[in-house]
């Protein structure tokens, strides 16, 4: 059950739809399963990306700390994204990595 599946549960359908988002939050338990799940925001597909970064905004609510690994990434998407969608979830994220 790595990234791959979580990729694959992402997919689908579309942008008014939270797709298996839900079922993925709840497999997410743990700084391992969350870092596998933050290289589907690195996604080709618009979809992954937006879902994968609803699932980590809900996250890091109780999980802040799992950003820590990641704040460079974060840093360097929320310049470059062109997705309204991603650039809202990723100014949550932000504000819960203290950067």
């Amino acid at each position: 059950m790595g990234a791959p599946h979580f990729l694959e549960l992402l997919r689908g359908g579309d942008l008014r739809s939270i797709g298996k988002s839900t079922a993925v939050f709840a497999m997410v338990s743990n700084q391992s399963m969350f870092d596998e799940l933050w290289t589907a925001l690195f996604s080709d597909d618009r979809l992954v990306v937006m879902r994968a970064a609803d699932v980590i905004e809900k996250v890091t609510l109780n999980h802040p700390e799992w950003l820590h690994n990641h704040v460079d990434q974060l840093i360097q998407l929320a310049e470059g994204a062109k997705h309204k969608e991603l650039k809202w979830h990723l100014a949550q994220q932000i504000g819960r990595a203290h950067v």
